[in-house]
């Protein structure tokens, strides 16, 4: 079973835990609230693999690491957006392209599709991602181990909660299974 299959396995299995215990109207809006939730729909991998044909030698180049993580591994956060979204429309306009920064977190949790690391209000000093940083690299050792992707209670206060980032360990890999073989085989189909 794929990523997204486990995941629309999860949504079902979800919804017909609510048909046990609830009828009715209380069913539908719980229903609702569960296909709205943006933290729910967000689970989906968030990953492109781009393949050039000409070296490319001001893009920096890492190595995959497809080696499960585990809660309190540290890794590293790389993005290429804005710092702050204090004045995000004005800073756009003068850095359209945001600056590249990293930074350094505990890894919370990890499931087969996703891992969540410390953002700036669970843990003060840590990195929070923010707009532009969607399908940057996170690093553990200097390799490459997932792609960051959704923030959780980005605040005026420029900090998230918690970062969610797509494991490349998951990749193809069915269910209970991670080992990282799926994933060394997924990107093998891309090695020249």
């Amino acid at each position: 079973m794929t990523g997204l299959q486990r995941f629309f396995a999860y949504k079902t299995q979800r919804i017909a835990a609510y048909q046990q215990r609830y009828s009715g109207e209380d069913l539908a809006r719980r229903i609702r609230v569960l296909e709205a939730d943006n933290h729910f729909t967000a689970r989906f991998p968030d990953l492109a693999v781009v393949v050039v044909r000409e070296p490319t030698p001001l893009i920096p180049v890492a190595p995959v690491d497809c080696t499960p993580l585990a809660a309190g591994d540290k890794v590293q956060l790389v993005g290429y957006g804005y710092d702050s979204i204090k004045h995000f429309a004005q800073i756009r306009k003068t850095a359209p392209f945001g600056q590249r920064h990293w930074g350094t977190t505990d890894v919370i949790r990890v499931d087969p599709i996703n891992f969540y690391t410390y953002g700036g209000l669970l843990r003060a000093g840590e990195p929070s991602l923010s707009p532009g940083d969607s399908g940057g690299p996170v690093l553990r050792r200097g390799r490459v181990v997932g792609v960051n992707g959704t923030v959780y209670g980005l605040s005026r206060l420029d900090a998230a909660r918690s970062n969610m980032s797509v494991n490349l360990n998951g990749l193809d890999a069915p269910a209970g299974d991670n080992s990282g073989a799926h994933c060394r085989a997924f990107f093998r189909k891309f090695t020249p």
